[in-house]
Parts: C-alpha cells; structure tokens; sequence
C-alpha cells in the first residue's frame, strides 16, 4: 500500500502493508521513521514494585541490596547521544512446576 497525500496543510507520503479491509498502515515506514506490528497474547513482562532507600539500596528479602547501574547509549542521527540510566535489580523467582 502507498499512502500519498498532497495536500500541504496534512501531507502524507507513506508505504507499507496492512491486513485487508484496515485502513491503517500496520508495518511501514515514511521518509522518517518505520514501525511494525506484533500480534501475541504472550505474557512477557512482570511488574515489580520495589522499596528505594535514600542511600540508593533497595530491600530484598528483608536486606538492603545495592542495584546494578549501567548506562544504554542510544545513538540519535544528527543529534547528541542520549544516555539512559538503567537499574537493575535482583529478583528470585522460584518455579515449580508439577508433572501430572
């Protein structure tokens, strides 16, 4: 599908796919950024809420635990780097799994 739209006040200049009878571009891109779709009912992500101290720990189990901090350079074309500060914590998840 190729989406052109002339019009000044709203143009339009877009190629990509789509399902039939959407009127979306699903997976795509235009002269400055692509994107795509991801259709799953998988389950990936776990919500933790976790205890920060003023001093930078955090509780586990009862104890204070000093996290991992690292930094994630995104490169930006004509732009400064921006740097992201991620924390990580630890977590132990036990699974048990029972055999019928």
């Amino acid at each position: 599908m190729h989406l052109v739209n002339e019009d000044p006040s709203e143009p339009i200049n877009v190629i990509g796919a789509s399902t039939g009878a959407s009127p979306i571009v699903g997976i795509g891109h235009n002269g400055k950024v692509g994107w795509g779709i991801t259709v799953s009912m998988v389950d990936t992500k776990d919500n933790f809420i976790e205890k920060f101290y003023h001093n930078g720990t955090y509780q586990y189990l009862g104890q204070a635990m000093t996290p991992r901090i690292r930094e994630e350079i995104i490169e930006i074309k004509g732009q400064n780097p921006h740097v992201e500060k991620v924390i990580e914590v630890y977590i132990c998840i036990n699974i048990i799994i029972r055999l019928i």
